[in-house]
């Protein structure tokens, strides 16, 4: 699909040209920036980046539309700051900069929807991004795979994610939906044989809901939240289930960890129901308290348990039941509107656009109801980056078919007035035919 190029758009202005393919690359591969778990530096690079995003921004769009993650960033700001003021041992200079990192963490996808990008720079230089992401991948677990580079795993069959870390699984899946959407199987075939090398079992279940949530859409909203729903109850249900069938140690190993951390989580909120522990408070001394409590349950299966390992449930721990409704009501915000950017793009005819906006709102819907198994709410972390990228890109995506669509109707609009307009007149030169043209 091309269009003409709109006059707002930054690539009709000479200047503005030149910065676009670096804001592009930029924005859509800083996550693998905060790829490494170990790294001391990930919160100072979170600001410089929103920094740059930020001039990024200003210098291509002007100004930012407000937008309702702004709102969300205010409200769960005022809280880190309060919170420390009512929680023991509190520090007002550490809330402060936890909510400035968190505030930084959301610039880069903020300057995305703010630029107003016209459809042949999507067309083209997110499709070229998208695909450096894709070799970037499957490169890094191919290397891995062959040389036993970066983080490997030997358990299961073997786990290779080279030196993008564990986080990484979920990531393949929008590359892959992308590709399958675009029908460049080649592609989406490499997407695959990555998600393989990871072995990454959930990021499998969500390449499936995705895949799914393209004809669900056809039902009315409802249904749809329903559906997601049953989803997850039914999945929390099958798990134990299907781990003891298998006899899988690793699915074993795995459900008792995260069932040792959700015990841990849940009593820490019980600790503090209303403005939780403290952010990060709940890993304190977790090891210890994990194996105490795998005593008492008579556990003998399970891994070191290193953080509550579910974004919602870590977060009604450390920031209670404030942070856990703020949360909600954002993770709801993302759900609706990519429900929404897939109804609106399914109307659009096959192109790298729609296949961007259609896989964007299945990953995130698909990640935010199923990808629970590890903490990644926070401002630091290489998945929360990712989801809001790929967020941001599909309702942009979304919303730049959708101007598209009402430029061509209004165009249309406007060509048959024109037309009505010029008919009477050449009806009043015509003679009349029953009087022969005669006075």
């Amino acid at each position: 699909m091309t269009a003409a190029v709109s006059v707002s758009d930054p690539g009709s202005r000479p200047m503005l040209a030149r910065l676009t393919p670096p804001l592009v690359f930029f924005l859509f591969l800083i996550p693998f920036a905060y790829s490494d778990d170990n790294d001391l530096l990930r919160a100072p690079k979170v600001v410089l980046v929103g920094v740059v995003a930020l001039c990024f921004g200003f210098v291509m769009a002007g100004r930012y539309r407000v937008r309702p993650e702004m709102i969300f960033l205010m409200l769960y700001g005022a809280l880190l700051t309060l919170q420390q003021l009512v929680i023991p041992n509190g520090d007002l200079v550490f809330g402060l900069q936890y909510a400035v990192v968190m505030v930084a963490a959301f610039l880069p996808a903020l300057t995305l929807a703010a630029v107003p990008w016209d459809l042949n720079r999507i067309e083209r230089l997110w499709d070229l991004a998208i695909r450096v992401i894709t070799v970037v991948i499957v490169v890094n677990s191919l290397l891995s795979r062959l040389f036993g580079l970066g983080e490997t795993f030997s358990g299961s069959g073997g786990r290779y994610f080279g030196y993008l870390g564990d986080s990484i699984s979920p990531v393949i899946v929008f590359p892959t939906l992308y590709f399958i959407l675009s029908r460049r199987l080649l592609w989406a075939g490499a997407c695959l044989l990555a998600l393989w090398l990871t072995g990454g079992k959930a990021a499998l279940v969500m390449l499936g809901l995705g895949l799914l949530l393209i004809p669900l859409t056809r039902f009315r909203p409802f249904v749809v939240i329903l559906g997601l729903i049953a989803f997850v109850v039914i999945g929390l249900w099958l798990y134990p289930t299907v781990a003891s069938v298998l006899e899988s140690d690793h699915l074993v190993y795995s459900w008792n960890t995260r069932l040792l951390s959700y015990e841990i989580g849940w009593r820490h909120f019980q600790d503090s129901p209303v403005w939780g522990v403290g952010i990060n408070q709940s890993m304190i001394g977790l090891q210890a308290e994990a194996q105490n409590l795998a005593g008492i349950r008579g556990m003998t299966r399970y891994w070191d348990v290193g953080q509550v390992q579910n974004s919602f449930l870590r977060t009604l721990a450390e920031t209670g039941t404030i942070g856990f409704v703020l949360l909600l009501s954002f993770c709801g915000l993302l759900i609706i509107r990519a429900l929404k950017t897939i109804r609106t793009a399914r109307r659009h005819p096959r192109s790298n656009v729609r296949s961007i906006a259609i896989a964007g709102a299945c990953w995130t819907v698909a990640f935010i109801t199923s990808y629970q198994g590890v903490g990644w709410f926070e401002h630091v972390h290489p998945l929360f980056a990712w989801l809001l990228l790929f967020s941001a890109a599909s309702t942009t995506a979304g919303d730049a078919l959708q101007r598209y669509s009402d430029r061509a109707a209004q165009s249309r609009a406007t060509m048959a007035r024109e037309q009505a307009m010029r008919q009477p007149s050449s009806l009043a030169a015509a003679p009349d035919p029953i009087r022969g043209g005669r006075s």
